[in-house]
């Protein structure tokens, strides 16, 4: 009788210890990120241009980005010349802006690198959208941004990545 009042016991324990929600740290399973170095080095590039976009500096603009430079986007089919961009860049304030998931591929003498870019402010008096997935195109031997492709995402910021079967 004692032994199986034990294993009851044992076994109650056992079920209640896991149910138990976690006493702090990350939750086991997940993944930590940690950041490569070609991360590292052009989030400090893509930092360095909006920040110079921000505070109007021509002179920070000419050093990061290629003389060839264009801007495409979904919604035109004409690519934006540098000098176009510039001028809106000129018209818009950005009062913040974040740098979230970025993925960088280097190939040799180009490194192709995307991120989604939240950021808060207007232009040309119309608010401009929070959130914009960037893909841009570096020539690493110069740091200079060659190539710039935006869009919107096509899933909210913040939607589900997986369904919960709660729908």
């Amino acid at each position: 009788m004692k032994t199986v009042f034990f294993a009851l016991l044992f076994c109650s324990l056992v079920s209640w210890a896991q149910d138990q929600p976690p006493t702090g740290g990350r939750p086991s399973g997940g993944r930590i990120e940690t950041a490569t170095r070609g991360v590292v080095r052009y989030r400090g590039l893509e930092k360095a241009i909006l920040e110079a976009e921000q505070n109007k500096d021509e002179e920070a603009l000419k050093r990061l980005v290629a003389d060839d430079f264009e801007v495409r986007t979904a919604e035109s089919n004409e690519p934006t010349p540098r000098e176009v961009w510039e001028q809106r860049g000129k018209s818009a304030n950005i009062s913040w802006f974040q740098i979230r998931d970025m993925a960088v591929h280097e190939f040799g003498d180009v490194a192709v690198v995307s991120f989604l870019l939240d950021r808060r402010g207007e232009a040309g008096g119309k608010v401009i959208p929070a959130t914009v997935y960037v893909v841009d195109v570096w020539r690493p031997a110069e740091s200079k941004l060659a190539v710039r492709y935006v869009s919107t995402p096509g899933r909210p910021a913040g939607a589900q990545l997986m369904p919960t079967g709660k729908e």
